[in-house]
C-alpha cells in the first residue's frame, strides 16, 4: 500500500502548480523583491544539488512549495485512506508489542522513504507565469509526508456519516480536513462528530460545525458537560463582540488620538468572525444537546410547566433564537 500512495504523491508532485501568494510574499520580504528570474535560479540551484545546503533561502523557499495544499490534500485523500487501513492494522499489532502508536509514525517514515525512492520532480508554476522544476531531496520528501498526515484519517465510522451526509466532493474535502485537524480520535470525540454528520439539522454548514467542533473537542476534558462548554464558547464570543462594538461607539463619538491618550486599546475581533463562532457553537448546542447555547442556565434549570408560545421570563431565551435555526 505504501508505494501505492507514493506513487500517488508522487504524480501530484509532479503537476503544475501554481505557486501560492506565500511564496511570492517571501520573495518581496526575505529574498528583497526577487523577480520570477531570480526565484527560478534559486530553485534551479536547490533543483541541481538536490539538497538545500547552506543556502537557507532555497530551503524555506522549497518548503513553502512542497507544502501540501488543500487542492493536493483532497486529491490524495481517497488514497490515504486506503492506506489508512495498513497503517491502523500496523499500530494495533505494534500496540500489543508496547509500542502503541508506532503503526502512523512508521507509516509517515515508510512513505517519505518510498516518496524518495521514485526521486519525483515537482513542477510549480511562479506568480509571474514562469514554470520552475524541483527536486525534493529525502528530507524533504519526509516532510511531505509527514504533513499530508498517513494514519490519521477520520476512523470508518465518521466518515461514512460524512459520505452519507454530503456530496462526493464536498465529503472529500470534510474529510481532508478531518484529516488535518488536531482532534484525537477518542470514541467520545468520534461519537460526537458522527452524530452530527448524521444529523438533517445541519444542512449545508456540516462542514463549518465539523471544523469548529474538532478545535473545541481538543480542549474538552473527558467527561466534561458539552453543553456547559458550548455555552461558555457562545458567552466569551460574545463579550468579545459586545467589547468590540462599545470601542466602535467610543470610536464613533471621539477621534483615535483622544482614545489612545486615555489609554484605550482597539480590541482585536472580527465582528463577523466572532457572529460565525456564536452561531455554530448554538448550532453544535442544540444538535448535540437539545438546548440553545445563548441560554446556557436552560442546561441545569427545571423548566417547569409551560404552554406552547411561553417565553422565559427575564432569561432572554425566546429573544435570543435565531429565526433561521429550526
Amino acid at each position: 500500500m505504501v508505494p501505492t500512495l507514493a506513487r500517488a504523491v508522487a504524480r501530484e508532485l509532479e503537476r503544475e502548480t501554481p505557486a501560492g501568494p506565500e511564496v511570492e510574499r517571501f520573495a518581496r520580504t526575505a529574498l528583497g523583491g526577487a523577480d520570477d528570474a531570480a526565484l527560478a535560479a534559486l530553485l534551479a540551484r536547490f533543483g541541481a544539488a538536490g539538497e538545500a545546503g547552506d543556502d537557507s533561502d532555497a530551503a524555506l523557499l522549497a518548503e513553502l512549495l512542497l507544502f501540501p495544499g488543500r487542492e493536493m490534500q483532497q486529491a490524495l485523500e481517497p488514497a490515504l485512506a486506503e492506506a489508512d487501513t495498513a497503517f491502523v492494522r500496523q499500530e494495533g499489532q505494534a500496540g500489543q508489542e508496547g509500542r502503541e502508536g508506532a503503526g502512523r509514525a512508521d507509516g509517515a517514515a515508510a512513505l517519505g522513504r518510498a516518496l524518495a525512492a521514485l526521486a519525483p520532480r515537482a513542477r510549480f508554476l511562479l506568480p509571474g507565469g514562469r514554470a520552475v522544476a524541483l527536486a525534493p531531496d529525502a528530507a524533504a520528501c519526509a516532510g511531505v509526508a509527514r504533513r499530508l498526515r498517513p494514519g490519521h484519517g477520520a476512523p470508518p465510522a465518521l466518515a461514512r456519516a460524512v459520505d452519507a451526509a454530503l456530496a462526493p466532493q464536498a465529503a472529500l474535502a470534510a474529510r481532508a480536513a478531518l484529516r488535518h485537524s488536531r482532534c484525537p480520535w477518542t470514541a467520545r470525540n468520534v461519537d460526537l462528530l458522527a452524530r452530527l454528520a448524521a444529523s438533517p439539522l445541519a444542512g449545508p454548514e456540516l462542514p463549518a460545525l465539523l471544523a469548529y467542533a474538532c478545535a473545541l473537542l481538543p480542549g474538552l476534558e473527558e467527561g466534561a458537560d458539552l453543553a456547559v462548554a458550548l455555552a461558555r464558547a457562545h458567552a466569551a464570543a460574545l463579550r468579545h463582540l459586545e467589547a468590540h462594538q462599545r470601542f466602535a461607539g467610543r470610536l464613533a463619538a471621539q477621534n483615535f488620538e483622544t482614545l489612545a491618550l486615555r489609554g484605550e486599546r482597539a480590541p482585536h475581533a472580527d465582528p463577523e468572525a466572532l457572529r460565525r463562532e456564536m452561531r455554530a457553537a448554538d448550532r453544535l448546542s442544540r444538535i448535540l444537546c437539545g438546548v440553545p447555547a445563548a441560554a446556557p442556565g436552560v442546561v441545569h434549570e427545571d423548566l417547569g410547566t409551560m404552554t406552547p408560545g411561553d417565553g422565559l421570563p427575564g432569561s432572554g431565551f425566546s429573544d435570543s433564537l435565531d429565526p433561521e435555526l429550526p
